[in-house]
């Protein structure tokens, strides 16, 4: 009788995803693009609007603004006017996505916990990126998770709107950071430590591609108070690299040239290093309660540096033999 009744239901409804709990349907549109999540509110009247109480958003300007730059071209021209002759299409596709992004934020009516953008280098030009960030922080106050990348347009290689060195900075406010647990940052100019003010909060911070110089970098370091897992990845604009935090606990650097190596921290306990270029008389490591010992020489990167440079990567043996504390026990060699 009960599977009887349990076939006859189906019949009646054999929309099975359609029936499952709200909650469970958010989860589902949490591990897609914003862009996917929202398209999912016409398969049915019980997904209309569930994209508002995604507790993750996702927003890829790449898969955005294709389908965004269609839909303009298909209007008629008294409808939407033809701008082609007066703005070129990167122009278009960096305004457009913009114009995507502010309302997706604004119209969320959920807890957003954790948010990855991804957006072009001309986002910067116009500051839309610190905006997004500000919006995100001032509406979302439970936000937790940030990451923000920055990629090139197929057309930004060719077309210029404001000089170089003014084009690809982000501007972010003081303390735009401190309600973060999370952050990472990848393909920036970094030239300023002020939006790590009062990071009381960040544990997570991973920085990749990112050009800064020494003041910049040691501010950051500096201001991440609390920071338990710190990743310094394919980095360059500094010297020196001098990391002195009683609560780090990961710690992961890849392909660095650098001058000087200063790493001390008590409680650290897994290290990995990848293609690093530094003399030996000037790296120095001290990790005594250090338990997982990661270290290689796949970088690519790391190579070009090397040989851009004319120095070697240095080599397990020689981390090991002139630098002291670095292991105790039952340590795991990679």
């Amino acid at each position: 009788m009960e599977g009887s009744r349990i076939t006859k239901k189906m019949m009646v409804n054999p929309d099975m995803i359609s029936n499952l709990p709200d909650e469970i349907k958010t989860n589902i549109l949490s591990k897609l693009c914003i862009d996917e999540a929202v398209r999912c509110s016409v398969l049915s009247k019980t997904w209309k609007g569930l994209w508002k109480g995604m507790s993750h958003m996702e927003l890829n300007a790449t898969n955005m603004v294709e389908p965004f730059t269609k839909l303009l071209r298909s209007r008629k021209p008294r409808t939407f006017p033809d701008f082609s002759a007066i703005a070129p299409p990167m122009l278009k596709s960096v305004i457009g996505y913009n114009a995507l992004v502010v309302p997706l934020l604004f119209n969320h009516l959920g807890v957003i916990s954790s948010c990855r953008i991804q957006h072009f280098k001309k986002s910067l030009a116009f500051e839309h990126v610190e905006n997004w960030v500000e919006i995100l922080v001032a509406i979302h106050t439970r936000l937790k998770d940030l990451s923000l990348e920055c990629v090139a347009h197929c057309e930004e290689l060719t077309e210029k709107i404001m000089p170089e060195e003014y084009t690809y900075i982000p501007r972010f406010r003081h303390g735009a950071f401190e309600c973060l647990a999370s952050l990472e940052l990848i393909n920036y100019t970094l030239n300023s430590w002020i939006p790590f003010l009062e990071c009381s909060q960040l544990k997570r911070l991973k920085m990749k591609s990112i050009y800064l110089d020494d003041v910049t970098l040691s501010g950051i370091l500096e201001n991440c108070v609390v920071v338990e897992n710190f990743s310094l990845l394919e980095c360059i604009g500094f010297e020196r690299v001098i990391i002195m935090r009683s609560t780090l606990k990961v710690l992961q650097l890849q392909a660095l040239c650098v001058d000087e190596l200063q790493i001390s921290c008590e409680n650290l306990d897994v290290m990995m290093l990848d293609s690093i270029i530094c003399p030996m008389q000037s790296l120095s490591i001290y990790a005594p309660c250090l338990r997982t010992f990661h270290t290689y020489c796949n970088s690519m990167y790391g190579r070009m540096l090397s040989v851009r440079n004319g120095n070697s990567i240095v080599k397990t043996h020689e981390i090991l033999t002139h630098c002291c504390g670095l292991l105790v026990s039952s340590p795991e060699y990679f």
